[in-house]
């Protein structure tokens, strides 16, 4: 056994150290309908939006200025605005006499553009071919799960320099298993369905061979999510009480 295989190995096995918290498929049962949620929301702009298909991204979808406008976020830099009084999608021109620019950093993460240019000119405002004000109830009747703070959830692990990582993407259910050291000493990542099944994606079978991958699929679904990984309004929203003063967690029957 390398060096490289004993440092990974050490990694995966700090994830059963820890005695309370929830586990990853108790998790993923009580984040399901989130998933489903924001899959639902896919399939909409599937439908509706040119060039929008199953490997096309969704971030985030909420109200800003005084809750005239409906934004939904694809992707950096690109966007689906709705104006609620119109129930009409504005166009480039629209939004730059509307919006400046600190709109989209302050509520969208955005990264400020390069200043010789006009923000507009990197940014991409898509149109709806579909029934608009189906979408825009689609989102009032699940605000809950498009106001939460966050659509990720991440548990990181440390050994020295190397760190193993969890991260389960709330928009499609996605799960990436990752393991890192510095300078690259160590770079993998296995990919897991929303239903805790590998995906058919995997780059790390040479790495770490299709035994010891296996080995790991099928543990994975025991390792406990301390809460400190959750937001607290996801903790809310899925009715998860604190066990104990250690921040860990039990989830409510």
């Amino acid at each position: 056994m390398n060096d490289k295989t004993t440092l990974r190995n050490n990694l995966f096995n700090k994830y059963f150290e820890l005695e309370e918290g929830i586990p990853l498929k108790d998790l993923m049962i009580k984040i399901n309908p989130i998933i489903e949620t924001w899959i639902s929301l896919h399939n909409l702009c599937e439908k509706n939006i040119e060039n929008f298909d199953s490997y096309s991204s969704l971030e985030m979808f909420k109200l800003i200025k005084n809750n005239q406008y409906l934004i939904m976020k694809l992707m950096m830099w690109e966007y689906l605005i709705i104006d609620l009084k119109t129930k009409k999608v504005l166009t480039s021109n629209e939004v730059l006499s509307l919006f400046n620019e600190e709109i989209f950093i302050n509520n969208f993460k955005e990264e400020k553009v390069n200043l010789k240019k006009s923000y507009i000119d990197y940014y991409y405002f898509v149109k709806y071919d579909g029934n608009i004000q189906e979408l825009i109830d689609f989102y009032f009747e699940n605000k809950k799960v498009f106001d939460l703070s966050s659509n990720q959830i991440y548990y990181k692990i440390k050994i020295g320099d190397a760190w193993t990582y969890l991260h389960i993407d709330l928009t499609s259910g996605n799960i990436l298993l990752g393991f890192q050291a510095k300078n690259q000493y160590l770079y993998e990542q296995l990919f897991i369905n929303k239903d805790l099944t590998p995906s058919n994606m995997q780059d790390a079978i040479s790495k770490i061979g299709i035994e010891r991958m296996n080995e790991m699929f099928n543990r994975i679904k025991d390792v406990k999510i301390p809460i400190t990984c959750l937001k607290e309004d996801l903790i809310n929203l899925l009715n998860i009480e604190k066990l104990n003063d250690k921040g860990y967690s039990y989830i409510k029957k």
